[in-house]
């Protein structure tokens, strides 16, 4: 653990404004803690020492191969150098992330598709634990999330988030692989945006990059998800789309335990059937995250039919709140007709309203 997260905000961003909302609280850093920062370089390595001292063996650096069928089912996996060796077993959990060719090779799951997936590039940056409270006003020891909306994905549909770690702060930006091609532009070019915006960049000074990477995660949402339980083997986190909104890490997890459940009692079974190892979609469909996920299922074709939103409507947020705080030589109700009247410049106010009204029923 790095931070307790006590502060989170949003922001959506023209290229020289923004429109923050914010909300904090000491309760946040009472335990148990809800929600907290890790460094995935680190907490992953500790997470799989749990498994090894629980028993498991870890094949680090690793490529398997391909998945070993037998009259269509899952009977094991092959690995390559240097192990070089087939494993057996009654069953085969994937958990291979968005680009799941393992699972597509052996025609588990369709396709990928552009529309159905984004791609995130991460910045993890040096910064002392004294500055990174100074700057974020915050106690000693806790820390901030910020989602950045609008101007910071070049006003394409998706979105960015900076966090505070103990002496790092991470920058995540991304959007649809899609975007990328019909934009002409690259992710790199969304971590410059970024840490050049007016508004952010003196957060970023003085810092020094220690981590870049990249990573697709899946974005179609419940309509996405592909058939998650095969004879002898079962599909889990991000190959099974268990994405929903800012939440991708912990419905992997879930899944991850729930698939372990499932094959706890397969065991005392002594049954690896299908129809048994189907336990483990039903838990998940008990569980939050497949109950969000429908609920929210609409979201994804809502947005993609409305690509005018990123930049249209944070723009008409932004115009509002600073002619809003513009002091002129008028009266308040003049004022106010001449604030519709550059709102509705930029975006019809039928079309604010319907996107909103829209919004409130698919958004839950």
């Amino acid at each position: 653990m790095e931070r307790i997260l006590t502060d989170y905000r949003y922001m959506a961003l023209t290229a020289d404004s923004a429109v923050t909302a914010a909300f904090k609280s000491a309760r946040y850093a009472q335990s148990p803690f809800n929600r907290v920062s890790v460094h995935r370089a680190k907490f992953d390595k500790w997470l799989a020492a749990k498994a090894v001292d629980a028993g498991a063996v870890l094949f680090a650096n690793h490529k398997v191969e391909t998945l070993l069928k037998e009259h269509d089912k899952i009977i094991g996996l092959e690995v390559g150098p240097p192990v070089n060796k087939q494993f057996f077993a009654g069953v085969v959990i994937l958990a291979e992330g968005v680009n799941a060719l393992l699972a597509e090779r052996a025609g588990l799951v369709p396709g990928i598709k552009t529309e159905n997936v984004a791609l995130y590039v991460k910045e993890t940056m040096a910064l002392p634990g004294r500055l990174i409270e100074e700057r974020f006003n915050l106690q000693p020891g806790q820390g901030a999330a910020i989602g950045l909306l609008g101007e910071s994905t070049a006003n394409f549909m998706g979105t960015a988030s900076l966090y505070t770690n103990k002496d790092t702060i991470g920058l995540n930006v991304g959007t649809y692989v899609a975007n990328f091609v019909t934009g002409n532009f690259n992710p790199h070019d969304l971590i410059v945006k970024i840490k050049q915006h007016p508004l952010l960049a003196p957060l970023f000074t003085g810092t020094e990059t220690l981590e870049y990477c990249a990573q697709m995660i899946p974005e179609g949402g419940y309509e996405a998800i592909p058939p998650l339980v095969h004879p002898g083997c079962l599909i889990a986190g991000d190959a099974a789309g268990l994405v929903n909104g800012v939440q991708g890490l912990n419905l992997a997890m879930l899944s991850g335990q729930l698939a372990g459940k499932t094959l706890i009692a397969a065991k005392h079974k002594n049954d690896f059937s299908q129809r048994q190892l189907s336990l483990y979609k039903r838990l998940l469909d008990e569980s939050y995250v497949l109950q969000n996920l429908r609920a929210n299922r609409h979201i994804h074709r809502f947005f993609a039919a409305r690509p005018w939103i990123p930049e249209a409507e944070i723009a008409v947020i932004n115009e509002i709140a600073y002619q809003v705080g513009m002091i002129y030589p008028m009266p308040n109700g003049a004022k106010r007709r001449y604030i519709r009247q550059k709102a509705a410049s930029i975006q019809p106010v039928w079309k604010l309203a319907a996107d909103f009204l829209q919004a409130l029923w698919v958004i839950k």
